[in-house]
């Protein structure tokens, strides 16, 4: 059973991934990644359903993090209304402390990072449905509510000592 769950939430390119890791090298936390899931997962079966695809990863996601010795990252993105209640259950559901941590950006800049990025497989392309779905997620986002929050701006790079402050308070 793993020690805590420490969520890493945001807008899709709010930084989660980069905060994630640079959080788990500092404290030697483990840090599972949807992204990864969802891209290991499609590589073996480029043909299920995007939604399939989600909740799939998400159990890996949650399996594995309950495997855990040690505190572990979980690195995912939450739209609103789609898999808020969901994954709030799922984490309840392990039994564990969680905190959660909220990468904060402006919606024209989780655009525009989305917008650069060079990805596909299972990921959404970035047309101008899903652009406008960042910027609305922007607005209905918010913390998960699963244990304490912290929210750390990620427009620019982090100083990771206060945040590393903040998790330990949290998870001692």
């Amino acid at each position: 059973m793993a020690a805590a769950i420490v969520l890493v939430t945001g807008l899709p390119a709010a930084g989660k991934s980069t905060l994630a890791r640079r959080l788990g090298r500092a404290l030697g936390w483990p840090v599972l990644s949807l992204d990864s899931v969802k891209e290991a997962l499609h590589a073996q079966a480029p043909a299920v359903d995007r939604a399939v695809l989600r909740r799939q990863s998400e159990t890996i996601l949650w399996v594995l993090a309950a495997d855990q010795p040690s505190p572990v990252f979980i690195d995912l993105w939450v739209q609103p209304g789609r898999d808020n209640l969901r994954v709030r259950a799922d984490v309840s559901a392990l039994g564990v402390p969680a905190a959660e941590i909220v990468c904060a950006v402006d919606a024209e800049t989780a655009v525009a990072r989305y917008r650069a990025r060079q990805r596909d497989g299972p990921h959404q392309p970035a047309d101008s449905e899903v652009l406008d779905r960042i910027r609305a997620a922007a607005t209905a986002w918010g913390p998960l509510g699963v244990g304490p929050t912290l929210t750390v701006a990620t427009a620019q790079p982090v100083d990771l000592g206060p945040v590393v402050d903040w998790l330990q308070a949290q998870l001692s």
